[in-house]
């Protein structure tokens, strides 16, 4: 039974020894840097696929990274986007699914308030599968609930509105589903092309 217990205290602690770490040349990109990414406690195979993933005027983006094997660690190089507030890399394995990834916000001049939790929120909203994201509805409504707070103007937006609505009707959010509905029901008793849009998108 002693035996059993140091054994699994061993693994427990060379698992933990082992950790995945993602070292960022900088924890603040900026559009046009040339970043450095290294990855250590990954296991290393010859047929991975690694790709950044960002919204261009909401529009999902990818991209190839180039990376070299270093020290037993994936060391990747690349140039942040032009025009995005966030970016993501995923490590895709021989099925193109994801393995492993990691995300920075970019201090994009310029951007509205909020503008890289909206992307962040818009990933896991939509596209946490591709993204290698775990998604919890409860966690992502807040991440828009946050974003509206620093920038009232997100609501106005018919996407970020839709995806704020299901994922507040999923986690059950009752004060978040009150405050679109209110906003809905604005829209409704002053209609216009715009605010037209915004009721039609939900409904």
């Amino acid at each position: 039974m002693k035996s059993c217990i140091l054994l699994l205290c061993f693994y427990l602690l060379h698992t933990t020894l082992i950790a995945q770490t993602w070292s960022w040349s900088t924890d603040h990109p900026k559009p046009g840097e040339d970043v450095v990414v290294t990855i250590k406690g990954l296991e290393i195979k010859e047929d991975i696929h690694i790709v950044g993933l960002y919204f261009r005027d909401q529009k999902l983006t990818s991209s190839d990274i180039n990376y070299i094997v270093e020290n037993d660690a994936l060391k990747l190089t690349f140039k942040v986007p032009d025009h995005t507030s966030w970016f993501r890399i995923v490590v895709r394995d021989e099925n193109n699914q994801p393995i492993a990834g990691d995300n920075r916000d970019i201090a994009l001049a310029g951007a509205p308030p909020a503008s890289s939790l909206v992307d962040y929120a818009n990933a896991t909203a939509a596209y946490y599968r591709v993204m290698g994201i775990t998604r919890n509805e409860s966690v992502v409504t807040k991440m828009y609930r946050d974003a509206i707070a620093a920038n009232p103007a997100w609501r106005e937006d018919p996407k970020i509105l839709m995806q704020d609505y299901s994922m507040a009707k999923t986690a059950k959010a009752e004060e978040d589903l009150k405050m679109i509905n209110s906003f809905i029901t604005s829209c409704e008793t002053a209609p216009a092309p715009s605010q037209d849009l915004l009721v039609n998108s939900i409904r």
